[in-house]
């Protein structure tokens, strides 16, 4: 998945983290994951885990934010699908808009998904020419006792009509 970290000097950090699944004694060929990212890409760490610590990786992030107060504060959270074609006309509304004081420690998520593995009836996805969508979610923690989450309802469903606006 991808997200997008608010930068203290301003600004947006664009991180994508990529899981390869194997079963030993067999090893991915990380040379060919990365030879598919664009120039624009930069080369970040790579790790070996076990599957259950890749499942858990976050879990000293949601420590952090319980030890700094920010758990227990309200968590103004929007997650939104929209088509994969809509999907930069989106985030161009959203990132020209949101302030890293209106997110706090928390990212935007940015995740390419695809209609064909979801199989339940009644489940509700945008208008969309492929199968291919995006999910964006504001995981927002703004600091404890944020004196105007009001206002980030409001912008919440102001980018919520954007999103349906565009299908």
């Amino acid at each position: 998945n991808g997200f997008a970290e608010p930068q203290p000097g301003g600004g947006w950090l664009y991180r994508l983290a990529l899981g390869v699944f194997y079963s030993a004694p067999a090893q991915p060929d990380v040379a060919s994951v990365r030879a598919v990212l664009s120039p624009q890409a930069t080369a970040g760490p790579t790790s070996d885990m076990p599957f259950r610590d890749w499942m858990l990786r976050w879990d000293p992030v949601w420590n952090a934010l319980k030890a700094g107060g920010f758990w227990e504060s309200k968590k103004p959270w929007l997650m939104m699908f929209v088509g994969a074609e809509n999907g930069p006309a989106y985030l161009d509304t959203v990132f020209g808009e949101l302030t890293a004081t209106q997110m706090g420690p928390g990212p935007v998520r940015i995740s390419p998904m695809n209609a064909q593995a979801l199989t339940r009836p009644n489940f509700m996805l945008p208008r969309r020419r492929t199968n291919e969508f995006w999910e964006i979610s504001l995981i927002r923690f703004p600091a404890p006792n944020h004196p105007d989450v009001p206002s980030l309802l409001a912008q919440n469903r102001r980018f919520y009509d954007r999103a349906v606006a565009l299908g």
